[in-house]
């Protein structure tokens, strides 16, 4: 599993280098700064020591919330004092890109490295603004046991769900 996450992450670093090594703020650093949420702070610090060791390229991570990292991003980062990658919601991207507070990024060939309908979560204003870091897949279950019969409305749902609860 921690190899899997190195190569994802790995892959979307080298990706973001390679975005980002065009431009002249970029150029100038060594190391790239993450912005991170408490749960994904500790694990992007331990996979940036390990791409370091690998790649050469320190990788500082900063702790900090979303609403916060959000908040910080649209007063600090068109000044370009924000962060090299910020790991969001990709419903941010409009409020980050009508504020000025990211740049676009041309992922050529290496766009075919993830799912179409995953770039179209970071893409606005007929352009790319984010990657996707991980995708995950939502299903409802129903066990044929208990509910028998397929509900056809979310109301159904809730209503069995209450039966089965007072049931026990």
């Amino acid at each position: 599993m921690k190899r899997s996450r190195l190569i994802i992450f790995s892959t979307i670093l080298a990706v973001l280098m390679a975005v980002v090594s065009l431009a002249p703020v970029a150029a100038q650093s060594e190391s790239l700064l993450i912005w991170a949420d408490a749960e994904r702070a500790p694990i992007l610090q331990e996979l940036g020591e390990q791409f370091e060791a690998e790649f050469g390229v320190a990788i500082e991570v900063r702790e900090i919330g979303f609403g916060d990292a959000r908040q910080e991003l649209l007063n600090f980062g068109e000044a370009g004092e924000g962060p090299d990658i910020l790991i969001q919601p990709h419903d941010t991207v409009g409020q980050l890109v009508d504020n000025g507070a990211i740049i676009p990024l041309e992922l050529g060939d290496l766009a075919e490295l993830f799912t179409e309908e995953s770039l179209e979560l970071f893409t606005y204003q007929g352009q790319l603004w984010g990657l996707p870091y991980s995708t995950e897949n939502v299903a409802l279950i129903r066990n044929v046991d208990l509910v028998p019969e397929l509900p056809a409305t979310w109301e159904e749902v809730t209503e069995i769900a209450r039966e089965l609860q007072a049931e026990g």
